[in-house]
This record gives C-alpha cells, structure tokens and sequence, in this order.
C-alpha cells in the first residue's frame, strides 16, 4: 500500500466542466411543445412520429383552429368545439354573424382563455360547385401575454 495516487488526473477542472456545459447549452435541440396537426411525418432529429410544435406561439394557433372546427360532440367531451358549419348552413335565420361571434367568444372563453379575440369579419368568397356558398371568416386575436395582433381566416362551405 505504498503506492503514491496523483491527484493531477483524478478529474476535470471547473473551467473545463463550465466550457463544456456551455457547448452542450448553446447546441441542444429545442424542446417540442405538441403535435402539429393536420398530421405529418416527423423528419427533426428531436421529432418523433409526428411534426411537432416548438413555438408557443404556433401550438395555440393550431389549438385554436382545431377548437372553432371541431364540432360540438364530435369528440369525448360533447361541449368541446363550435356548431360554425351548421349556423352558416341557415343562412335565412336570424343573424348569422352575431350567432358565429358568439359561438367561437363561448368556446374561447371555456377553453382557450389566453386568447383574447379583438375582430371578427365574414364575408361570402363565391359559390362552389352544387351551389355550396363559401364563408370567408377572419377572426383577429392576440394572445395574453404577447403583443403582437395574428389572424385566423377560415373557409367554411355550405350548400345553398
């Protein structure tokens, strides 16, 4: 048990440790927030399956789109979504953008509180083949806690 250790090779330095941190940080993949739908094969080293999201930003955009074209009981939960192809398909009853505007304010309030809806347009595109009448809606938003105004044009097509 005379053998001498030497402490010269028993570790790394803290600079050495810290450097190597750094490079670690600064070349490590974004973290993916959620699945990008419609739904396409992932191709990023850090995608799975799917594509994913990486931007907040992006994810509630999607999660918005597929709440206003969901509809009601299409999925588990009957409440989530909205019933906008079946107000626009009567066309004659009552007004049908005030209905919409209210349709998509209670399904964003129930589900998508961070959203903040600011605008709300329709207008008819032109008419499809069998008479199906397109609706153009535009629905201005922004997002708590995020300045910047984005928004959400949907095509909805009815038949006349």
């Amino acid at each position: 048990m005379s053998e001498e250790f030497n402490f010269k090779n028993s570790g790394k330095s803290y600079d050495s440790v810290v450097s190597e941190q750094a490079y670690s940080n600064k070349n490590k993949s974004p973290t993916p927030i959620g699945i990008k739908t419609p739904l396409e094969p992932g191709v990023l080293n850090n995608e799975n399956l799917f594509k994913m999201h990486f931007n907040i930003e992006d994810q509630i955009e999607d999660n918005f789109k597929n709440l206003l074209l969901t509809r009601k009981g299409e999925r588990l939960n009957s409440d989530f979504g909205t019933n906008l192809k079946e107000i626009f398909s009567f066309k004659d009853e009552g007004d049908i953008q005030s209905t919409a505007m209210e349709e998509v304010r209670i399904a964003v309030e129930k589900y998508l509180p961070v959203i903040n809806l600011l605008d709300f347009t329709i207008s008819e595109e032109n008419r499809g083949a069998n008479d199906e009448i397109i609706y153009l809606l535009q629905i201005r938003y922004n997002i708590s806690g995020i300045n910047n105004n984005k928004t959400m044009t949907l095509r909805l097509k009815t038949s006349g």
